[in-house]
């Protein structure tokens, strides 16, 4: 069990040090809590303090106002019908600088076919959109 422990603790390490490295996180939100949470990286990329918890709405807030309608609306469509997105846009982050994102979303159904959860990844593409 010691060792099972021991080799987690080293993957999640890994886990961090590849997410900080590729500037990219994970993400999840419970429907049945109304919770929503952030890797430490979405909340780097995000600009925000470490352990910083928004809500749905806040988390939609930080995308650009051009961009706020094709979020709300593939989020939408992802927790009504379980329909997955991948999307290419700005967010503005807590500091005010304009991100260029990947957002990755998809639907996780329980036993009877109700979207449940929805989990993905946030990835920053600045400096691909850059070249």
């Amino acid at each position: 069990e010691h060792e099972a422990l021991e080799s987690l603790r080293h993957s999640e390490a890994t886990m961090a040090m590849v997410g900080k490295l590729a500037k990219v996180g994970g993400w999840a939100y419970d429907v049945r809590k109304n919770v929503l949470e952030w890797s430490q990286e979405v909340t780097a990329i995000h600009e925000e303090a470490p352990g910083f918890i928004p809500n749905v709405g806040r988390g939609i807030d930080y995308y650009a106002p051009e961009w706020r309608g094709a979020i709300t609306q593939a989020f939408g469509r992802c927790l009504r019908d379980g329909e997955p997105y991948d999307l290419e846009m700005e967010i503005i982050t807590a500091r005010g600088r304009r991100v260029w994102v990947r957002t990755i979303g998809q639907a996780v159904r329980d036993e009877n076919g109700a979207v449940v959860r929805i989990q993905g990844a946030l990835q920053d593409i600045s400096r691909q959109k850059q070249v």
